[in-house]
């Protein structure tokens, strides 16, 4: 577990983005922004993209700007929501 001030833990943050509608390009810049914007040495944070036929994967940052144009299956498996839930 990583500290910050004074003991207290990261908090864990889930950053889902991108999904099969019209704004997934926009959701995807957003997400980009957003992560950018956080405090790493406040949160833990999860990377979660839907593509553009309704798969999740959890991405890497470094991969976030690319969402939009590749396919990520080679980074890992599809997961589905109940997957990352734990159901």
């Amino acid at each position: 577990t990583t500290l910050f001030r004074s003991g207290m833990t990261k908090i864990k943050v889930a950053l889902v983005f991108g999904g099969r509608g019209g704004e997934h390009e926009v959701s995807v810049r957003s997400a980009a922004s957003i992560y950018k914007a956080l405090d790493k040495n406040k949160y833990d944070v999860t990377l979660l993209g839907v593509d553009k036929i309704g798969r999740w994967q959890i991405v890497t940052p470094k991969w976030l700007p690319a969402y939009n144009e590749m396919q990520l299956l080679n980074q890992g498996d599809a997961l589905s929501p109940t997957d990352l839930l734990g159901e």
